[in-house]
């Protein structure tokens, strides 16, 4: 549960919900994929994930085991790599918030069908415009339901169901809600998140899109990947891809030039995009490179 809600937040909360969060949904049923246990992720400066309801959640900075997220112009937030767990602190514009966990924040981790925890945690709400804050005691209880291959407009995932129980004890208000994620173990991040608030339907957002970091693969497998690159900005058309495979099957990849322009200077420059598979995990992002003189194409930082 990632945002606390109480008195007129809850409230406010509530409204939001109908406004933000994709149309009312039942609970779906989707093929349970057999899957190995899922190891606690890591997150790098650049990756982010968007979601149906406009949101996009893009990680800033790391430091440790916190991860520093910018959701819009006025909102961020702070997690720990188990992004499951409730935010540790959220700053918006009118209010901020932190949470002290009483759990270490690998618990539930590395997740697999039957695990489950329950841990409790202070959160306290002020509001920035100088108004009293509020504080409560909240209590969490999530379990591993099982997998779930979940089709989205990203992609498809094999994922794993994680439901989460919350209740808040606060001196404004008592309730209870309901979270479950879908959990993409080759994402590292959940592709769909259903909520369940008291008096209301099932609602959900769900992965459209995501970006990552470069991953670090090793010097041979690297080397293969730039090769790849260069063959794909010399000889491919704008929307065609080229692929490679390396050795032992550690890794693979495809490359796919987008846009062909000429820069400032005069020199031919290309956009393109790479989906790379390596240790289980997918990495998405793009690039830009300008052919020089030498007749090779060279990366330039995209904006």
């Amino acid at each position: 549960m990632q945002r606390s809600i109480s008195g007129s937040t809850y409230l406010a909360g509530c409204l939001a919900a109908v406004l933000l969060l994709a149309g009312c949904a039942s609970e779906r049923q989707y093929p349970a994929p057999v899957m190995p246990a899922a190891s606690l992720p890591h997150f790098a400066p650049g990756d982010a994930f968007s979601f149906d309801d406009g949101r996009t959640e893009k990680v800033m900075a790391v430091a440790g085991d916190r991860v520093t997220w910018s959701s819009g112009p006025n909102f961020r937030f702070v997690t720990s790599r188990n992004i499951l767990l409730p935010r540790l602190e959220w700053e918006s514009n009118v209010e901020q918030g932190e949470r002290k966990l009483d759990v270490a924040p690998d618990t539930l981790w590395p997740l697999a069908t039957g695990r489950s925890a329950t841990l409790h945690y202070r959160e306290h709400i002020a509001d920035r415009a100088g108004g009293s804050g509020d504080d409560s005691i909240e209590t969490l209880t999530c379990r591993v339901s099982g997998t779930a291959a979940v089709p989205t407009k990203a992609g498809a995932f094999d994922t794993y169901r994680v439901t989460c129980q919350r209740k808040s004890h606060s001196w404004l208000t008592a309730f209870a809600a309901e979270r479950t994620f879908f959990y993409a173990p080759a994402l590292g991040y959940y592709v769909r998140r259903e909520d369940r608030y008291p008096g209301e339907s099932r609602r959900a957002i769900e992965l459209t899109d995501f970006q990552t970091a470069e991953p670090a693969l090793p010097a041979g497998v690297d080397a293969m990947r730039r090769q790849t690159v260069q063959m794909a900005l010399e000889t491919k058309l704008s929307g065609e891809g080229l692929g490679w495979q390396a050795p032992n099957h550690v890794a693979n990849g495809t490359v796919e030039p987008l846009r062909t322009f000429r820069d400032a200077a005069g020199r031919f420059c290309r956009l393109y995009a790479e989906q790379i598979n390596s240790a289980g995990r997918i990495y998405r992002f793009n690039g830009e490179a300008c052919r020089l003189a030498d007749a090779r194409w060279h990366p330039v930082e995209v904006p």
